[in-house]
């Protein structure tokens, strides 16, 4: 392997390694725009500039450190007078054109231009002629708008098109202080995974219209989770505003055994769920009318209305995917203690299209974390949601307790329908939809960006799920609104708080053996066969052993 010198650090790096990821190894940074790791290179935007030396023999001139692959011998300046000169050069040229937008512009705080300028330059521009006008807050698909002037031309978002998604929607038209970014005419920027190249975009060029104008970045605090969009369980980073308590968006983060630095853009806007139609308040049905209750009164008037059916054939308990392996492993120990009902379903939203990527048709993302509980504890014949949905309208089911309310149909109609014919039906939901709506009690629970768990993706890998924010409103997290439930039923359940039941789990079911939430770690443990993420569109495959819902 090649040994070279990078600022007088010795290292040893694999052969077809570049400068720029070499200088990582060595402890170093070199400024960057166009390249990314995971693209081809361009070398266009001339930032990471560097001098050096093969054999004792100086270069003619700076290389850039993308472009250049290591070799024996060399030796390599990041930061000398005579470098830095350089790469001021660079950013003063990149200027010359580039809008005085910061403080209007969405970029601002997390703009590698910026950052770039503050940490290499930081110096008055020179240029007093007009700069170039080019289109301003163009829509250049339905979710995404285009700032030509503040455009770099990196193009990274152009090889994002033609190398991953594979779809060239995207082109760099014109030249020199007049190319911009344009889709082909009559065509628009509106690929599944076009929200990636907003992702990639160093600077406020392309801009998200969801996020837009919403918050600063240096209001934003960030946590590592897993995407709720399905069973592929992406990587993510939740954005959320401490203040307010509210999630502002979504992106991508790298894991290399699942999702890589990319996302669908379905995934993105599962943060509304979280914020939007919540269910915060218990709810009781008096008179045809539902009236706000504390939490305590809602739980009593549910075990009053389900103890009548405990243990009897006109009983039947479902769960969500959606629930961490934690809130399914406690529901799943109650319905062999006290609910004992003759009919026990795992539901879910109805699967959508998947694509040959990231998109996997199974909309939840914890249904293989739901199988693995109900084998260990021994519950059999578990239905599926529309299994159940048929069991309510057959009249067979008299009481139902739904925790999480993800149901594979939601036609209103249908539903109403169906729960008609209940005496009872107690949610325990995140939000008002259908099934809260139509609830004798309805009690809330917290969303995604308000839990702390483990989920279980396709392909077997455990996966932390974090709060961000805390729950809105009376909810709380589903495994101790299932705990109030059960004491008012005189069961006292003997896990006094979240730990206690990942210690249970750990011990009784062999997926999560010898696991806690400290363990599974940012990324995730793999309990199945271990997997590469695609790189590209048509590269996406589910593991054999994975069936599909209905």
């Amino acid at each position: 392997m090649p040994t070279l010198k990078i600022d007088g650090v010795e290292i040893t790096v694999p052969p077809g390694t570049n400068l720029v990821e070499a200088a990582k190894v060595a402890g170093k940074d070199i400024p960057i725009f166009c390249y990314h790791s995971h693209l081809s290179i361009a070398a266009n935007c001339r930032m990471c500039l560097v001098h050096g030396s093969q054999n004792g023999r100086p270069w003619p001139k700076a290389m850039p450190a993308c472009q250049t692959l290591v070799a024996d011998n060399m030796e390599i300046d990041t930061c000398s007078e005579k470098t830095q000169a350089v790469r001021k050069g660079v950013l003063e040229f990149i200027l010359i054109n580039h809008p005085l937008d910061c403080p209007v512009c969405d970029k601002s705080g997390e703009c590698m231009l910026q950052d770039n300028f503050f940490e290499h330059s930081n110096r008055p521009s020179r240029f007093h002629e007009y700069k170039e006008q080019k289109l301003k807050t163009y829509d250049i698909g339905p979710q995404i708008i285009y700032d030509g002037e503040r455009c770099i031309n990196c193009t990274r978002c152009v090889r994002f098109m033609d190398e991953i998604a594979l779809d060239n929607q995207l082109a760099q038209i014109n030249r020199g202080d007049r190319s911009v970014i344009a889709c082909a005419e009559g065509k628009q920027l509106d690929h599944p995974y076009a929200m990636n190249t907003v992702d990639l975009c160093p600077v406020g060029a392309l801009l998200g219209k969801d996020f837009r104008f919403q918050k600063r970045a240096w209001f934003l605090q960030h946590t590592d989770s897993v995407c709720p969009g399905c069973a592929r369980g992406c990587n993510v980073v939740i954005d959320s505003a401490r203040l307010e308590n509210e999630v502002y968006r979504i992106k991508p983060r790298d894991n290399a055994a699942v999702n890589g630095p990319w996302m669908c853009d379905d995934g993105r806007w599962t943060y509304h769920q979280a914020r939007e139609r919540r269910l915060t308040q218990a709810t009781v049905r008096q008179d045809g009318e539902h009236k706000a209750v504390a939490v305590d009164v809602a739980l009593r008037q549910a075990a009053t209305l389900v103890r009548l059916h405990l243990g009897k054939p006109t009983l039947a308990v479902a769960v969500s995917p959606h629930l961490t392996s934690e809130d399914l492993y406690l529901a799943a120990s109650l319905q062999k203690q006290l609910f004992r009902a003759s009919t026990y379903a795992v539901t879910g939203h109805a699967p959508w299209k998947g694509d040959n990527f990231l998109k996997v048709s199974d909309r939840n993302p914890n249904r293989r974390g739901a199988a693995a509980i109900h084998d260990a504890l021994g519950l059999k014949d578990v239905l599926d949601g529309n299994a159940l949905l048929t069991a309510v309208e057959s009249g067979k089911v008299k009481a139902l307790v739904l925790i999480g309310t993800e149901l594979p149909s939601a036609d209103f109609d249908r539903l109403k329908a169906a729960f008609s014919k209940l005496d009872a039906l107690v949610v325990l939901a995140s939000e008002k939809d259908a099934a809260a709506q139509l609830a004798d009690v309805a009690i809330p629970v917290a969303a995604f960006t308000e839990m702390e768990g483990l989920w279980v993706n396709a392909f077997g890998r455990v996966q932390r799920v974090r709060a961000c924010v805390p729950p809105k409103g009376d909810a709380q997290p589903a495994w101790k609104a299932l705990r109030g439930l059960a004491r008012q039923l005189d069961v006292n359940v003997r896990q006094a708080d979240h730990r206690d039941l990942v210690v249970d789990l750990a011990r009784e079911v062999p997926l999560f053996n010898n696991l806690t939430h400290e363990s599974v770690g940012a990324f995730g443990v793999a309990r199945g066969a271990e997997t590469s993420a695609p790189r590209k569109v048509g590269e996406g495959k589910l593991p054999e052993d994975f069936t599909l819902p209905a």
